[in-house]
């Protein structure tokens, strides 16, 4: 599905992230392109969407109840940052590099993302 679409009601906007990972059925894949909820968001920072990405899409993006993940991915350099909400207080965690050449453990998801695998044929280095 190349349209789906995330529905922030608490920021009263609607992203188009580059991947999200949600944990229910909402209806029939065929006919729902919009999502008011998700697990993961994964971003890839571009030149013309970096700052937006980074400051008022992201503050949106943490007002979603059931989000637990943040990753921005940089298109121009091989850099990347994360953010968490840590589950006993609700509240996330600063934005923070991902060191290359690392694991990125997602506790709650069961996912554990490989940096060199990211940028695998990417062509940054």
């Amino acid at each position: 599905m190349t349209e789906m679409r995330l529905r922030v009601d608490a920021a009263s906007a609607v992203f188009y992230p580059d991947v999200l990972v949600h944990c229910s059925q909402p209806g029939s894949p065929a006919t729902t392109y919009e999502l008011t909820e998700a697990r993961l968001v994964i971003e890839v920072l571009s030149p013309t969407t970096q700052h937006f990405d980074r400051g008022d899409k992201l503050a949106a993006y943490r007002k979603l109840p059931g989000l637990q993940h943040i990753l921005l991915i940089s298109s121009l350099e091989p850099a990347a940052w994360h953010c968490q909400r840590v589950p006993a207080e609700g509240e996330w965690t600063e934005l923070a590099p991902w060191p290359r050449g690392s694991r990125l453990e997602l506790p709650g998801l069961g996912v554990v993302l490989d940096w060199d695998e990211v940028y695998a044929g990417v062509g940054l280095g």
